[in-house]
């Protein structure tokens, strides 16, 4: 019997609080978290679910897809946050790490987790090659 498998990404925006709530702009945090989910049909495929998990996290599902699908999504989605977004006259660039996982869709918590932990995994990962 052949298990369904689900790709899942996890997504953390990195950079947004930090650029705009210091100075006072929580509003274009969430105008910019907006734009990032109103965006997501320009890299989920038909049949994927984008959603905000919390904070400046995303997650999407890929149901029946493999690593190399969720690769392609991965790149797009970094490609569409590599253009700065400007909010009242600034550009704010946002950076992101993703963690991609495959598993069993009944064990979607567990899923969620390994997606997450992978995402920080790939974020500690960068910051230790720029710092070196």
């Amino acid at each position: 019997m052949h298990t369904r498998r689900w790709v899942l990404l996890a997504a953390g925006a990195a950079g947004i609080a930090a650029s705009s709530v210091t100075g006072g702009r929580l509003q274009h945090v969430i105008w910019l978290l907006t734009a990032i989910a109103c965006a997501s049909p320009l890299f989920v495929p038909a049949g994927g679910t984008a959603a905000r998990i919390g904070g400046d996290e995303f997650a999407v599902l890929l149901p029946g897809s493999d690593a190399a699908a969720a690769g392609v999504v991965a790149r797009a989605f970094l490609d569409l946050l590599d253009v700065p977004v400007l909010i009242d006259g600034h550009p704010l660039r946002v950076r992101a790490s993703v963690g991609v996982v495959d598993g069993d869709p009944k064990a979607a918590e567990t899923l969620l987790r390994r997606a997450d932990a992978r995402m920080y995994e790939v974020k500690r990962e960068r910051q230790m090659s720029s710092s070196s």
